[in-house]
């Protein structure tokens, strides 16, 4: 360390409060909180305003990146792209519609009747923190799991069949459990939607963006990475991903943390690479357009084609 010119008895900052008298080391240590003080300012004053540390540069390393920067937004022809009169009235619709669930929630919580009675039996939702079941009560089995839960399927009909009668009746309890399984998701019927909370709300949200992200732009990647790879990873926006992704953003409350403004800029990249293929199929393209139009217009969140 390299002092500068040290402050010469002056203490170094402006004091908090008067502090009389000389310390006394003479003394042993300090016998009260004023001789602590009058020692206290006895140091600083003979510290330097200023140090400057030498710093052997052939000694740093180079900053290394530890985050790569996000990828743009794929381009579209510009026939893709919606009008401005359009964009603006789907926004301002949406918005209505936000509000409209807004006072179904609370008439739900008033204990006030509406399209919630219609149905006796109750749907139960998966766990807050549980993403893969939110993944598959909202689009459903991927074929990973649906091979996985077939398996498991077969292997308790087989020790149905091989175990005791003693284990029947647990083994036939989690067959059934397993056989009520649906293959495709849930609807997002009212019902469901007004007893899910903020937390719900957004971890269902981000478990339909990871199983999109990985169907569409992660197998695009793997796709660009295998020379050989003859199979062109699915552009295709399903209409329960989009139902679902579109109620779940009605949903969404504001404003977002950095975490959600992170999810739903990647499904901004995830529309525009649909859209960016869908120039023969309508479907997919309105729906593209659709998300894409609410997290630029309502969410704020749109990624520019440059990053």
């Amino acid at each position: 360390i390299m002092p500068s010119q040290p402050t010469l008895g002056r203490p170094p900052m402006r004091p908090a409060f008067q502090v009389n008298g000389e310390p006394n080391f003479e003394a042993g240590p300090p016998g009260d909180a004023m001789e602590y003080l009058r020692r206290v300012r006895y140091e600083a004053s003979r510290l330097p305003q200023v140090v400057v540390s030498k710093i052997d540069q052939k000694k740093i390393k180079k900053q290394t990146v530890y985050m790569r920067a996000p990828p743009p937004a794929a381009t579209c022809p510009p026939e893709c792209l919606p009008t401005q009169e359009w964009e603006d009235k789907t926004a301002s619709e949406f918005v209505d519609l936000r509000q409209a669930f807004v006072r179904s929630r609370l008439r739900f919580e008033e204990g006030k009747s509406g399209p919630w009675c219609s149905s006796s039996s109750v749907t139960a939702l998966p766990a807050n923190g549980d993403k893969q079941a939110w993944g598959r009560f909202c689009l459903g089995y991927d074929e990973e799991g649906w091979r996985k839960l077939l398996e498991r399927k077969q292997k308790l009909m087989r020790q149905i069949l091989e175990n005791d009668d003693d284990d029947k009746p647990k083994l036939n309890d989690e067959r059934k459990q397993v056989t009520q399984k649906r293959p495709e998701g849930q609807q997002p019927l009212l019902q469901i939607l007004v007893r899910m909370d903020h937390i719900a709300t957004c971890t269902a949200l981000k478990s339909v963006v990871v199983r999109l992200k990985r169907k569409i732009l992660t197998a695009e990647d793997e796709c660009k990475d295998d020379i050989d790879a003859t199979k062109k990873p699915s552009k295709s926006l399903t209409r329960q991903a989009g139902i679902w992704v579109y109620t779940l953003l009605a949903m969404l409350e504001k404003p977002i943390d950095a975490e959600m403004s992170s999810c739903l800029r990647t499904l901004y990249r995830v529309c525009a690479a649909v859209r960016a293929e869908s120039k023969e199929n309508e479907e997919y393209l309105a729906r593209a357009n659709l998300l894409l139009t609410l997290i630029a217009k309502v969410f704020n969140q749109k990624v520019t084609s440059t990053g």
